[in-house]
């Protein structure tokens, strides 16, 4: 039957082994049916996920019930792409899980172009909503910090969430931490409160007067600073100008491949 289907589709014993895939899985992964056969799905993974969601997944399949959602995985030739799955639990007459079936679909086109709309609708209405945020603000300080949450509702900085901004203290010859959106530890904040100038990627954005940008801040040489536990990602980091210089630094959390 699924040999007929145009849908990739792969079937896994319950502990995750694949025992089945059909053409369409093998034309949209690039793996052969003999490299597949007796492995397992993390041939796929790219890596981009934590490991929570893989635990609700398997727990969600586990009590029996159908997942349903997207992964980033990766092809065998090295290219991410967006996996859009169907998992379904296959249950014998005594009610016990038997195997899983899981139909695919490649939708990184769409996922783009979807993207794309929306960083357009972005890009005209947030100037509208700075020039608001400007008018309604009761000090410097507090219009940053609106901004703070406006720029982290834009998609490409929504799935971390995270964000700092620091203004100049020039008699400490440093950046002071003046708010932040998301979760940091307690070292961070401590370490974090003042950043000397040129230091680090926000020490440097004002030195430099110029937005720099970090793919991944493991692999960064700029990216000094490093707290136990810290996880790869991505930074973009705008100084505030203004007619006397450099006056503050807003620093968001990208995803790592950003």
């Amino acid at each position: 039957e699924f040999d007929k289907s145009c849908e990739p589709v792969a079937i896994t014993d319950r502990d995750g082994v694949i025992l089945y895939v059909n053409a369409p899985f093998c034309a949209m992964t690039g793996y052969s049916a003999a490299e597949t056969l007796g492995n397992t799905p993390r041939i796929l993974k790219s890596g981009k996920h934590d490991g929570f969601l893989y635990h609700e997944m398997w727990g969600l399949l586990l009590s029996g019930q159908p997942w349903r959602g997207e992964l980033i995985n990766r092809k065998k030739d090295g290219t991410l792409y967006v996996d859009a799955q169907t998992i379904t639990p296959v249950k014998d007459r005594d009610r016990n899980i038997i195997c899983f079936i899981a139909v695919r679909h490649d939708v990184t086109v769409q996922k783009h172009e979807e993207q794309e709309r929306i960083r357009r609708q972005e890009e005209l209405s947030f100037p509208v909503h700075i020039d608001r945020l400007a008018e309604q603000a009761q000090s410097a300080e507090a219009l940053l910090a609106d901004a703070l949450d406006l720029l982290l509702d834009l998609s490409i900085f929504h799935e971390q969430g995270k964000g700092v901004v620091f203004v100049v203290a020039p008699e400490r010859h440093a950046l002071k931490l003046v708010a932040t959106r998301g979760q940091f530890s307690a070292e961070f904040l401590a370490d974090e409160a003042f950043v000397p100038l040129g230091e680090c990627l926000c020490g440097r954005a004002a030195v430099e007067g110029r937005v720099l940008t970090c793919a991944n801040c493991m692999a960064d040489d700029r990216h000094e600073h490093r707290w136990l536990g810290m996880r790869a990602h991505g930074h973009y980091v705008i100084p505030v100008m203004t007619p006397r210089g450099v006056a503050a630094v807003v620093n968001l959390y990208t995803a790592s491949d950003i």
